[in-house]
């Protein structure tokens, strides 16, 4: 892992990330508040073309991380994490002029351990679901959804089956207590 972003992440009071350890260690630096398996292809801002890349590719595994927005309040921190039998992809509000840090900084921290805890049912996702991917979206900016998808890419026509949820991780760590 990036001391960059160890370093990045205590300066700004916030807790690390979970980060796979299939991914850790590809992790880099590729600017002053983003970082990823590779330089990403837009901004982390365009969640749903990162969410559309995982379903048309769902074999090809990927990390981002990184602060992006615009104007003096639409800045959200980014988690994007594309795994063979997980993918979730975190938009949450951080940085903005009328925002509360420690707010934030609690909000950011309670997601980061429900991401753990999806993160720690891969092996159970993989064993009772081997031919599924499951697909959490936490956006505050667009919508919050999660979802079941064949592990084969989707088409730009094809449509899945989206659960619309609030609290998209939590309805998701309850699906995948179900099949332990």
């Amino acid at each position: 892992m990036a001391t960059d972003l160890e370093t990045t992440f205590a300066n700004a009071g916030l807790p690390l990330p979970p980060l796979p350890v299939e991914l850790a260690a590809g992790c880099q630096p590729w600017g002053e508040w983003t970082f990823g398996t590779r330089q990403p292809e837009s901004r982390l801002y365009e969640i749903e073309a990162y969410v559309a890349h995982a379903l048309r590719k769902p074999e090809e595994t990927f990390l981002f991380l990184g602060h992006d927005g615009y104007g003096t309040n639409n800045w959200h921190l980014h988690y994007f994490v594309n795994c063979e039998e997980l993918a979730v992809f975190l938009q949450t509000s951080w940085g903005g002029a009328f925002s509360s840090e420690e707010e934030s900084r609690a909000v950011v921290g309670h997601l980061f351990q429900l991401i753990q805890q999806l993160l720690s049912f891969r092996g159970t996702l993989k064993s009772r679901c081997p031919d599924k991917k499951l697909v959490i979206i936490h956006s505050e900016v667009g919508s919050s959804r999660w979802g079941w998808f064949a592990k084969t890419p989707l088409e730009d026509s094809d449509v899945g089956v989206w659960e619309f949820d609030d609290a998209p991780l939590t309805a998701a760590i309850r699906e995948s207590h179900s099949l332990a």
